[in-house]
């Protein structure tokens, strides 16, 4: 199940829309304008995408920064305190009408300490606007991909014409502290022939 919500009055139809979350406050679980912590999908420590900047408590499976620059903010989930199945993060509605050929690309960092053992998988979902149809795994699920940023790509041609929302679906294993999730840089465009 998923809990949909119109998103309030921030509607991106401006592109490339890029976001780096660099804005934000490092340590703290405010998204940026237009964004949103799920609500409905866990409660208690560490059950929502955490903006840091430098490394996180987990050292052995974090970034040691964000991507690019190495000094900016990204987003993570945490993967000690507590159980959680779905940690979520929504974009603002994304307005795709004037995109024939629409695309995500994200940088995405994931390392299991363990070996894999534990992976915690991501997987990004789609919410059409304002019916709230859901599309599960445009990208993903996805985890374990070793230390360091790597690029993914997710085709959002299916959604051309309509108003979305992108849902970063994290999860954690809780306790072990052996794969936490992050990405940065995201980006919606129209891709070119």
């Amino acid at each position: 199940t998923a809990n949909v919500t119109s998103g309030g009055a921030v509607v991106v139809s401006s592109f490339p829309w890029i976001e780096d979350f660099d804005s934000q406050n490092s340590g703290s679980t405010t998204p940026p304008a237009g964004w949103q912590q799920e609500t409905g999908d866990s409660t208690g420590a560490n059950s929502d995408w955490i903006f840091l900047q430098g490394q996180a408590p987990t050292a052995s499976t974090s970034p040691l920064g964000d991507h690019g620059s190495g000094s900016g903010i990204y987003a993570y989930v945490e993967d000690s305190g507590a159980n959680h199945s779905n940690v979520s993060l929504r974009t603002p509605c994304i307005d795709l009408s004037g995109l024939s050929n629409p695309q995500l690309s994200f940088w995405f960092h994931s390392q299991d300490a363990s070996g894999g053992l534990n992976s915690n998988p991501m997987s990004v979902d789609v919410i059409v606007q304002p019916a709230g149809t859901v599309t599960m795994d445009v990208f993903g699920p996805e985890a374990n991909i070793g230390n360091g940023w790597m690029l993914r790509n997710a085709d959002l041609s299916a959604f051309a014409g309509q108003t979305v929302r992108l849902v970063f679906r994290g999860r954690s294993d809780g306790g072990t502290a052996k794969n936490d999730t992050a990405i940065d840089d995201i980006q919606v465009f129209d891709m070119q022939p």
